[in-house]
């Protein structure tokens, strides 16, 4: 039987978020370099931010432009793709480490979270990568069928595919939830890529449901707060980008808590408990004095 407590599970990551805004500062780091990027690719794109309507150059000019600066566009790409790996890593390492202390009944400010996090990015970073590897592995072949059943269409083929995708729906949310503490028990627990997502596998044995039903109702909580901002502001052309720029304020203050929410999972699942709320919250080099 799981040790789990579905209601702490919902409750504390939210209580812990609104205690310590530290949790965004840290979510903020990525999103920024998002923003940036997101703006440098606009403008590479011919998006006038000076026009008055914010729209696009002519098509055609953006086609040609686009072919013919092709290779800097995939340069500039993967140039994004790489420092947001990089920063979102090291906002994650910061979450759960500021969520461990929490749950101890310290405070770990960002500037101690950013400190705490750089010695511990390549072995997370590595885990990261040996994680989405392991996810995206099952789906090769039949990626490789479903472009063989395009090219050539033949129905048989693309049902072949689709159903074959379908089946394996349930499967990998299964492996992703048996793994998806690699980089608590790599901060944590402090074990190596292989070991850690051994122990992701481990710990969660007898565990998976009620994981699943608590990020799913953290999705869900996130989808009613999203959901009426969008339907409103998409009905009013001249406001319809309000909905994007809310939509992210609101990714941005709840983001943390998924982090936060596999985080206390863990430190439950290795029998950590909670201490009892300290009066005079303290940082880790206060406590080392």
């Amino acid at each position: 039987m799981s040790s789990l407590d579905l209601g702490e599970l919902i409750t504390k990551p939210f209580n812990f978020l609104f205690h310590d805004f530290g949790y965004i500062l840290l979510y903020l780091l990525p999103v920024l370099t998002s923003l940036v990027f997101s703006v440098l690719l606009l403008s590479f794109g011919g998006f006038d931010f000076l026009s008055p309507t914010t729209s696009f150059q002519d098509p055609t000019q953006i086609s040609a432009f686009l072919v013919e600066q092709l290779p800097l566009f995939i340069v500039l790409i993967f140039i994004f793709i790489i420092i947001n790996l990089i920063v979102t890593t090291l906002a994650i390492i910061g979450i759960i480490k500021k969520a461990e202390m929490q749950d101890q009944g310290k405070h770990l400010s960002v500037a101690e979270s950013f400190h705490m996090a750089f010695p511990l990015f390549p072995k997370v970073f590595a885990t990261m990568i040996l994680f989405a590897v392991i996810l995206i592995l099952p789906f090769v072949g039949i990626i490789a069928l479903s472009t063989l059943a395009f090219f050539t269409q033949n129905i048989s083929l693309i049902c072949v595919s689709s159903l074959v995708l379908l089946l394996m729906i349930i499967p990998w949310f299964y492996l992703y939830l048996r793994l998806s503490l690699y980089a608590q028990a790599c901060v944590i627990g402090e074990y190596g890529p292989v070991g850690a997502l051994k122990e992701s596998w481990r710990i969660t044995k007898g565990s998976v449901l009620i994981i699943f039903a608590a990020i799913l109702i953290y999705v869900l909580i996130l989808f009613v707060i999203i959901l009426p901002i969008s339907l409103i502001f998409s009905n009013i052309p001249d406001y319809a980008f309000l909905s994007t720029i809310i939509n992210q304020i609101v990714t941005l203050i709840f983001g943390p808590v998924l982090y936060i929410l596999l985080t206390l999972v863990y430190l439950r699942l290795t029998k950590k408990q909670p201490s009892a709320p300290m009066s005079t919250p303290q940082t880790i080099y206060d406590l080392q004095q």
